[in-house]
């Protein structure tokens, strides 16, 4: 029996399986990856706790995740030390368990904090981790979210938050600052660290203009690291409250090439953000005009929409019309006029990059609504997939669930495994009616689309005869040896597990 266990029948194999589908279900980790699939990892916990309460009571693990308070402080008093102990199925100890649950529990919520605070009181670290690949996501990293994986936020995250840092976290977390780069949602937490380091030896570290404690090395230094985040994301309130506390409106730029050469003032200009230029320059930044090169040149020519200006850097350069930067640009801005321009220079609307990324999934990614109208009105090819994430366009925005974009896509798509998963039970009937071979697809992981289906269990149950009829296998198992039942049962799909198990037999007959 699992230290921090309750009563468990020895033996229970099944019941095993479902706590341990069930705390996999409602703790992200780093192979979590998108909001739909944080969506889909949360609903399937609540089924399956619904459809079996014992599970909140099975473990110190659990306990934790449902919000039993009183349950955890019972277990941690009968064994202090189960507070440190690992375990569960991804080998974790309690507070990970709490760190990383995205489970939308209404006890969950409520309980976290004090959850967390019964755990500390009891021995946990607050500056445990668990290594994603050559990552260290610590506790923090769990409670700020975000990252590739794009996970949600909870709502008492900035709480626990402060909990952990009152409690001796580390406070100058690389990782929670890189994590939430992507957003430019890191005010919450910085003020939060300056507020507790400030006054103490660690306070010192803001005395550097910059802030070398946050240092991203070839990504640049802390205090870039930020105010880059801040020009690009637009965010005044982020940059201000850096530049007050001290981040320096000069720091160098990155190494990487990947990230801008030019300062942070020329950035802004070049972004066209005057007011953020006059931030900057209020708080010291060097005022120069930026010097653009012959591509920024005529990428800036677009954007103003000076036709005659664009067609003289192409006269010189023909070989702009080779690179989707501009295009790609224009899509992610969603600028359908600039798009207009540059089909007009002579770009192909389906010019890709070296993964073969095009500028409709560009246009997917960042809910560029107008531009993916403009780009497939155009005759964009619908569902092109790139090497990187070998996803179409409609992949791209099922990660970011742009309800709209996937609306829209789901319209001109094909993609029969977004179109299930996506609940698009017409555009399946559709396609399928088509071509039935869609139904026979099997992805790298071995699944068919079978396991590709909706939460909403009564559109999966409808797509689930449609691909049945087309003649999909229920007893295809995949590289993990499942079939979709194991996937369903999973989900807490019952119904719809009940189905396919119906459906293999006959099958097989």
């Amino acid at each position: 029996m699992e230290r921090g266990a309750g009563v468990q029948a020895p033996g229970d194999e099944e019941h095993a399986g479902r706590v341990a589908a069930f705390l996999q279900s409602a703790c992200w980790d780093h192979e979590v990856y998108g909001r739909s699939s944080h969506r889909m990892h949360d609903r399937a916990a609540q089924r399956v706790l619904a459809q079996d309460p014992s599970i909140a009571r099975n473990s110190l693990y659990t306990a934790i995740v449902c919000g039993e308070r009183d349950e955890v402080a019972r277990i941690l008093t009968t064994d202090p030390g189960a507070a440190r102990a690992r375990g569960g199925p991804r080998t974790w100890t309690p507070i990970l368990y709490l760190a990383y649950t995205r489970f939308t529990h209404p006890a969950t919520v409520e309980q976290a904090v004090e959850i967390a605070r019964v755990l500390l009181d009891h021995g946990a670290a607050p500056d445990d981790f668990y290594m994603a690949g050559d990552a260290r996501y610590s506790v923090l990293t769990g409670v700020a979210g975000e990252g590739e994986q794009d996970a949600p936020r909870q709502p008492y995250a900035a709480a626990l938050f402060d909990l952990l840092l009152e409690r001796g976290a580390e406070p100058f977390d690389v990782q929670v600052l890189y994590n939430t780069h992507f957003s430019g949602d890191m005010l919450w937490w910085l003020q939060l660290v300056h507020a507790r380091t400030t006054g103490t030896p660690r306070g010192a570290a803001w005395q550097d203009p910059d802030w070398p404690m946050f240092d991203a090395g070839a990504y640049g230094s802390g205090a870039r690291f930020v105010l880059e985040t801040a020009v690009k994301k637009r965010n005044m309130p982020l940059a201000e409250w850096a530049l007050v506390h001290g981040a320096n409106p000069n720091a160098a730029p990155a190494r990487d090439r990947r990230f801008p050469r030019c300062s942070l003032y020329e950035l802004a200009v070049k972004e066209g953000n005057v007011e953020m230029a006059d931030l900057l320059a209020r708080h010291g930044a060097a005022q120069s005009v930026p010097v653009l090169d012959e591509p920024e040149r005529f990428l800036d020519a677009c954007f103003r929409l000076d036709r005659d200006e664009a067609r003289r850097l192409l006269a010189v350069h023909p070989e702009y019309r080779q690179s989707p930067h501009a295009m790609f640009e224009a899509a992610k801005r969603d600028r359908p006029d600039v798009l207009a321009l540059l089909l007009d220079l002579g770009f192909g609307v389906d010019i890709q990059d070296r993964t073969g990324k095009r500028a409709l999934h560009e246009a997917a990614a960042y809910d560029a609504l107008a531009a993916a109208e403009f780009l497939v009105e155009r005759g964009a090819e619908i569902d092109p997939r790139e090497s990187a994430y070998d996803s179409p366009p409609i992949g791209w925005a099922a990660h970011g669930d742009h309800v709209r974009m996937l609306d829209f896509l789901s319209r001109h798509s094909r993609d029969i495994w977004r179109l299930c998963f996506g609940g698009y039970v017409d555009r399946v009937r559709e396609i399928l009616a088509e071509d039935p071979r869609l139904a026979h697809g099997v992805d790298r992981q071995g699944h068919t689309p079978l396991w590709w289906l909706p939460d909403d269990e009564a559109k999966a149950l409808q797509i689930v005869e449609l691909l049945l009829a087309a003649g999909a296998d229920p007893g295809a198992r995949s590289q993990e040896d499942r079939i979709a039942a194991d996937w369903a049962r999973r989900r807490g799909m019952r119904d719809v597990a009940a189905r396919l198990d119906d459906a293999g037999r006959l099958f097989e007959g």
